[in-house]
């Protein structure tokens, strides 16, 4: 303090930061500590999109006519109101396709009972009176067998409920249609 001397020392940054901080180790430290967040990020974001990654995956199916699918409802409060929709949804067209389909079986049987039921009294009676002409004539084997025709034809007609018939039993009941409608008009039919 008598000289007013002042000391300074000189100091290398580069030695003293590398005694002090090991940059090698410090980089590996950050390193292993981002690729730990992200693994964890990574981890939380997919749980929580997993729920919504498959709601979207049965969504798409439904859009190709799967409506047997249902969603697990889980994750978020949001996705599982999504999900609890969907399930709503799906549920209500199944109901809607089943009743639809139901309305159109009924309907189709009804058609099928009233074509069953349709043979027009006029035929009937045209064919009974091309009968009693044939046995008027003496035509006793054409009267016997337009008879045995009439009566197969009625008898699929009036006792056939399946809403199906066979193509032979379709084929058998248009033979007797047109014997009985040759043997009537002539050999026109």
């Amino acid at each position: 303090p008598y000289y007013q001397y002042q000391i300074f020392g000189v100091i290398d940054n580069q030695k003293a930061l590398d005694e002090l901080y090991d940059v090698r180790q410090i980089f590996v430290i950050s390193f292993l500590i981002s690729a730990l967040m992200s693994a964890v990020i990574v981890f939380l974001v997919g749980r929580m999109t997993r729920p919504l990654t498959v709601l979207i995956k049965e969504m798409e199916s439904v859009t190709e006519g799967n409506l047997t699918t249902s969603v697990q409802v889980e994750g978020p409060e949001e996705i599982m109101r999504l999900s609890n929709a969907f399930n709503y949804m799906i549920a209500g067209l199944n109901r809607y396709v089943k009743a639809l389909v139901d309305t159109q079986n009924e309907k189709r049987k009804a058609e099928m009972k009233a074509l069953q039921m349709q043979i027009k009294p006029h035929y009937i009676y045209n064919t009974l009176a091309g009968v009693k002409y044939l046995i008027w004539q003496g035509e006793d084997k054409k009267a016997v067998d337009m008879l045995d025709a009439f009566i197969r034809l009625l008898r699929n007609a009036v006792h056939n409920k399946d809403e199906f018939v066979t193509i032979q039993s379709e084929i058998e009941s248009v033979k007797d249609y047109t014997y009985i409608n040759n043997i009537r008009y002539g050999e026109k039919v």
